[in-house]
């Protein structure tokens, strides 16, 4: 079993935003797509083209980078860990589902120790941070699209 506070975690969305386009302004319309298709120029572009069908291919590649700016660029900065701090309601919604699967003793169970670092991280050591800096972020994918299968061809 790996610590998780020697895991690096990157912040990957705010790092590709002034880079790559949103999906919203692409040429090809993102939820009406069966398959995708990523290539990477030698110049260091990642072309991409979506198809809406399985059989025909018809669409033309293009870019997915901002104009004058290339996937070499991203540069997505490291996450320290232990730095995010949930909000108080959203520690106290995970405290009443533990308590209310495992019981009232849920914190004297050793494979729940890492709750219980968390909730009383939060309650104890930074109990006057605002809430609005202590949020996690929570919207990591872009607004508007339902999960759907798709088949991505990387080439």
């Amino acid at each position: 079993m790996t610590a998780l506070d020697i895991v690096a975690v990157e912040d990957w969305k705010s790092a590709y935003a002034p880079i790559i386009k949103p999906t919203t302004s692409w040429h090809i319309q993102f939820q009406k797509c069966k398959r995708f298709f990523l290539t990477c120029s030698k110049t260091n572009y990642v072309l991409r083209q979506g198809e809406q069908s399985y059989k025909i291919e018809i669409n033309v590649k293009k870019p997915i980078t901002k104009k004058n700016k290339s996937i070499t660029m991203l540069t997505p900065v490291v996450i320290p860990a232990n730095q995010l701090i949930p909000k108080k309601a959203k520690i106290t919604d995970v405290s009443n589902l533990l308590k209310k699967h495992y019981g009232e003793q849920w914190r004297d169970i050793k494979t729940l120790e890492f709750y219980k670092t968390v909730e009383g991280r939060r309650f104890y050591e930074q109990a006057d941070i605002n809430e609005d800096i202590a949020e996690i972020p929570s919207d990591l994918c872009e607004d508007g699209f339902e999960d759907v299968n798709l088949i991505v061809m990387i080439s």
